[in-house]
């Protein structure tokens, strides 16, 4: 979120962010937000944000929040849908109010599981699961056919998704 109001206003943007944390409305501020509104406080913090904006609406809206973890997703998966999924459906419902031009929502790299891996001679390779046995003796590298060792490359958007966890499916719909 950080990145994405630095962008906003290095390309001259009124950027208003919102947050549930006072900490992180006042954090938002000294990093050049224009105004920071608490949605915890402000259940209608639409309507405020159309105050700022003299009824107006917003351009664009940046859509990161989330609550983020691959592997406490799995004890917590019930946190996760609510905040990742049912938050996001209340952003949404908020935005009917004034739809933006553009909306943009992140997603996760976690979407993909492992990730892109080539073998030891270039070749793209899909990475096994781990087995019981590779877990207990720590081995946490990822491994193709046979167990031969492979290589993290960078993930194209192209890879079919793989969804390992809760969390990768709340970034996933």
């Amino acid at each position: 979120s950080m990145f994405a109001l630095q962008f906003a206003k290095a390309a001259g943007a009124l950027v208003i962010a919102t947050s549930s944390s006072d900490d992180k409305v006042e954090r938002v501020k000294a990093l050049g937000a224009s105004e920071a509104v608490n949605y915890a406080r402000t259940p209608d913090w639409e309507k405020e944000v159309l105050a700022i904006t003299a009824g107006r609406g917003v351009d664009c809206v940046v859509h990161l929040a989330a609550l983020v973890g691959v592997g406490q997703s799995m004890y917590q998966a019930a946190d996760y849908i609510d905040v990742n999924v049912r938050g996001t459906a209340v952003l949404l419902n908020q935005l009917t109010q004034a739809p933006p031009k553009k909306l943009v929502v992140a997603s996760s790299m976690s979407v993909y599981g492992e990730g892109a891996c080539v073998d030891a001679s270039g070749n793209p390779m899909q990475v096994e699961s781990r087995s019981l046995e590779q877990l207990e003796r720590g081995d946490w590298e990822p491994r193709g056919p046979g167990g031969a060792a492979l290589t993290p490359v960078p993930t194209p958007e192209s890879k079919p998704p793989a969804l390992e966890s809760v969390y990768a499916l709340t970034k996933f719909d």
